[in-house]
């Protein structure tokens, strides 16, 4: 099957390794989840990695719609990261100084 189901497994696993990672640190330490912008983040994640599979396994898209979807998920993502403030500018300048 190739990338789309590599994608598929990967975020099957992150959601699996995400709820052993919660239940695992709560025995040892509360830790007060922010839920809202877990799942904000999570579920547009999600959104792209469904879009980029059933575009390649199920629909015969002209390539530049598909680029336009993928960059308007991108733009989706990090305006939502902006909004929750979980990316700032600060955050964004000390990834590029690396």
């Amino acid at each position: 099957m190739g990338v789309p189901s590599a994608a598929c497994a990967a975020t099957i696993s992150g959601i699996i390794m995400a709820l052993a990672s919660y239940f695992l640190a709560q025995k040892y330490v509360k830790i007060v989840w922010q839920w809202r912008t877990f799942w904000s983040i999570y579920a547009v994640f999600s959104l792209a990695v469904a879009f980029a599979f059933i575009e390649s396994q199920y629909l015969n898209m002209s390539y530049y719609w598909a680029i336009i979807i993928k960059l308007l998920l991108i733009m989706l993502y990090f305006t939502l990261g902006f909004k929750l403030q979980v990316v700032t500018v600060e955050k964004v300048k000390r990834i590029f100084k690396i």
